[in-house]
């Protein structure tokens, strides 16, 4: 590692103080190289998806010490995804997804232990979440004018829900039961999302209600970013 550079940013004129400790001037971050070397691991074993537990054995840390890390880019991870949200436009796909809990509820308010999530994905675009506390008319045309430019083809399977879609732009609906897509009438993006994000919610073994947002953000980050260096984009936003 090249002291005379940051870590972070790469400036070439940092200053250090008499303890040792590196200011860069850019990215106005402070930090000694000793702990920093240590985050960066951290940061690396988070990229590549490694759970706090096993990444804190395999590094020979403590696990408290390993989860304050990830917390931390959660809330920097949600917090960089709200400041960079634009509405989503053009052909959008929405679609409501369950997690958590082993009991079935009625779609559109979840059973108990369950987490109702709400998705819309912009073709060739981003995926958006949103965690509405059910999936009645009002709370779907309420997400989507908050979220999406009024005007856009919105894709949908049949649920009564999502027939208001129609006073906000276009709308076009699928039954399942019959065929999962009919030309460029399908959520096939969208369910390719749930499927990553439910492959590695599995890992955690149940996550408090307390933090799921902050789980579902990252995951929304890490699939808008999927085709990103993210060792180097998680180390930028620390």
């Amino acid at each position: 590692m090249d002291r005379r550079k940051c870590v972070f940013c790469h400036y070439s004129r940092v200053r250090t103080n008499s303890l040792g400790r590196i200011y860069c001037p850019r990215c106005k971050k402070r930090y000694s190289f000793k702990k920093t070397e240590r985050v960066k691991k951290i940061i690396e074993y988070f990229a590549l998806e490694i759970p706090a537990n096993k990444a804190s054995k395999v590094l020979h840390l403590n696990y408290k010490t390993v989860y304050r890390v990830y917390q931390r880019l959660r809330r920097k991870i949600a917090k960089r995804t709200e400041e960079e949200f634009r509405k989503l436009s053009g052909e959008i796909e929405v679609d409501d997804a369950y997690f958590g809990g082993r009991r079935k509820g009625n779609r559109g308010r979840a059973a108990s232990g369950k987490t109702l999530v709400l998705g819309m994905l912009e073709r060739e675009g981003r995926v958006f979440t949103s965690l509405p506390e059910n999936l009645g008319l009002g709370q779907v045309l309420e997400a989507t004018r908050r979220y999406a430019e009024k005007g856009s083809v919105f894709y949908t399977d049949k649920f009564r829900s999502y027939k208001s879609l129609f006073i906000y732009g276009r709308h076009f609906s699928l039954d399942h039961a019959e065929k999962f897509a009919n030309g460029r009438v399908h959520i096939n993006g969208l369910e390719g999302f749930w499927s990553f994000a439910k492959e590695r919610m599995l890992k955690y073994h149940g996550i408090s209600k307390k933090h799921f947002a902050l789980y579902m953000k990252e995951l929304e980050f890490r699939y808008n970013h999927r085709n990103n260096d993210l060792i180097k984009l998680f180390t930028e936003l620390w």
